[in-house]
């Protein structure tokens, strides 16, 4: 296992999500195969009041990968894409967050180049917030 200097505990990855059974499971999937270890990340999907099979579809991939953290934060309503990152970035357990698309496909190494930029950036100025893929 590759080691990693602890700059932080963890990336947050907040996904909203409305209807989007076709493509959210393809990047739960490349979330799931990433080299960064699972017990630094999490994935928070806030569903916008989804009416279509998108709860099932992240219900499947968290059976697949049970040392995969998946929290889902149902909304009663469509709040759009704002709303949601902000709703999930307050149930985040870590506090590097990471807002995303549920249609992005990460590359494996993605978690990993993004902490260690991250990491790097932190060292040089300590006023760096950011971090971007």
């Amino acid at each position: 296992m590759l080691s990693y200097e602890k700059c932080i505990k963890g990336i947050s990855i907040i996904i909203p999500n409305h209807n989007g059974e076709k493509v959210l499971k393809i990047s739960l999937n490349s979330l799931a195969n990433q080299t960064f270890p699972k017990d630094m990340y999490e994935i928070i999907i806030v569903d916008n009041a989804s009416i279509d099979e998108s709860l099932r579809v992240i219900e499947q991939v968290a059976q697949r990968y049970p040392k995969l953290s998946i929290k889902v934060i149902r909304l009663n309503k469509n709040l759009g894409y704002g709303r949601a990152i902000n709703i999930g970035a307050l149930k985040a357990r870590f506090e590097l967050i990471l807002a995303s698309n549920n249609d992005i496909i990460f590359h494996p190494k993605y978690l990993e180049n993004l902490y260690r930029t991250y990491c790097y950036s932190k060292r040089i100025d300590k006023k760096i917030v950011a971090a971007q893929g």
